[in-house]
């Protein structure tokens, strides 16, 4: 079954921590930070110290996307925040990229590697070997509530086909739009996890995840 990730882009920033807790006991086990520059992706989000902060109130699996130019510069500000994983934008990573892999692989967390709707998946398959998750979005990064693209299913198959042919064990995760409507084609298309914001956390956070789990059950 598909594992659920709550993206707290969509969670009530005023009291982030209360919204992060009652999904977990609904059942999550898996938040999502997006870090946005203004620059890259529209609005700026969430810096190292929120992760920091809310790492002391649960054990749950903290991904982090670093929506960011220069990624390089800030990437050792989160290293010791408690994230689980980092996840490396491919579009602004550049020669970087394999340097960082490393660097967040040394520090013991794991590495992702997401890509906007317009980047062929292609570009990304030969770093498939060096990560322990790829995340296909499905809007441009930074703002909730945008539609979702079902171009970038096509995508979601190629990563999952390598992944079955090679015999990879990663994490291949759908992000944006997710929600009642579209969670089942980015399930059928191979995803084995959907990061939803919206869907979740605007209104009641029990009922949207009851909701959702019908759907995949």
């Amino acid at each position: 079954m598909i594992e659920l990730c709550a993206s707290l882009l969509a969670a009530n920033h005023a009291y982030i921590a209360r919204d992060m807790l009652l999904a977990e006991r609904c059942g999550i086990t898996t938040f999502h930070f997006d870090v946005c520059d203004g620059h890259f992706a529209k609005y700026l989000l969430f810096g190292s110290q929120v992760v920091s902060d809310v790492r002391l109130l649960t054990q749950a699996y903290f991904d982090v996307h670093l929506a960011v130019y220069h990624m390089e510069s800030i990437l050792e500000t989160f290293l010791p925040t408690g994230a689980d994983c980092i996840n490396l934008q491919y579009e602004s990573a550049g020669e970087a990229l394999p340097l960082m892999i490393d660097s967040i692989h040394n520090a013991g967390c794991d590495v992702c590697i997401t890509f906007v709707p317009d980047t062929p998946y292609e570009v990304v398959e030969p770093f498939i070997e060096q990560v322990e998750a790829v995340n296909i979005l499905a809007v441009n990064p930074g703002i909730g509530g945008q539609k979702f693209n079902d171009k970038i299913l096509h995508k979601v198959e190629q990563c999952a086909s390598y992944m079955y042919t090679h015999k990879r064990s990663i994490r291949l995760s759908v992000d944006g739009g997710v929600n009642q409507e579209t969670l089942s084609s980015v399930q059928s298309a191979g995803a084995t996890m959907a990061i939803i914001g919206s869907a979740i956390f605007c209104g009641s956070i029990e009922d949207n995840i009851d909701q959702l789990r019908a759907i995949i059950a």
